[in-house]
């Protein structure tokens, strides 16, 4: 219940049994699709990161130490802007209930993004390069999220494909496997 007294609404088992989602088919994949531009973003600027982070590693082992730490904090600071961004604007877009497995996997992958790049911006200011394996270690709990994001996607797309395909709750057929009519109608 609300705090207002009021009962929240659930809808009928029937229409869950229907479907497999509580919420509406157009509402989980109106949600999908709006995360899709922010995760491109971030996945393609992510993609260059991690080689820039696997050349800080190998240039540890080479070069000084100041040249690397000040490689870190650059490299830090100027994705963690890329990961807040993408993470308020996807915090921002309303879950249905169907989606907020997916929303907190989503959310918490991008929460460990920007913890590596508040390490690599500390690991820069510190001169602290053994720290950069606390990267490391980051973006390998962040993979879990990843795979949980994965793994919720493709549960929710099947779902609403599913969904398509069934029959209408008014006991219509989709269009996709009604007969024609007959009678020039």
């Amino acid at each position: 219940m609300f705090a207002t007294g009021q009962p929240v609404y659930r809808p009928s088992v029937a229409v869950a049994e229907r479907n497999g989602l509580v919420s509406s088919p157009r509402a989980v994949a109106t949600f999908l699709t709006s995360m899709k531009p922010y995760l491109n973003e971030v996945t393609r600027s992510r993609a260059q990161w991690i080689r820039d982070i696997g050349v800080l590693l190998e240039d540890a082992r080479r070069q000084h130490a100041s040249v690397v730490a000040q490689g870190a904090t650059r490299v830090g600071r100027a994705q963690v802007v890329i990961f807040r961004e993408a993470h308020t604007r996807i915090a921002a877009i309303g879950a249905p209930a169907d989606c907020e497995v997916i929303h907190r996997a989503v959310l918490t992958w991008l929460d460990k993004q920007m913890a590596a790049c508040d390490v690599m911006v500390d690991v820069g200011l510190r001169g602290d390069l053994p720290r950069l394996r606390e990267v490391q270690g980051l973006l390998a709990e962040g993979r879990f999220h990843a795979q949980k994001f994965n793994d919720e996607f493709v549960r929710l797309v099947a779902l609403v494909r599913a969904a398509a395909r069934a029959p209408s709750a008014r006991g219509r057929t989709s269009r996709a496997t009604s007969p024609r009519r007959r009678g020039g109608r």
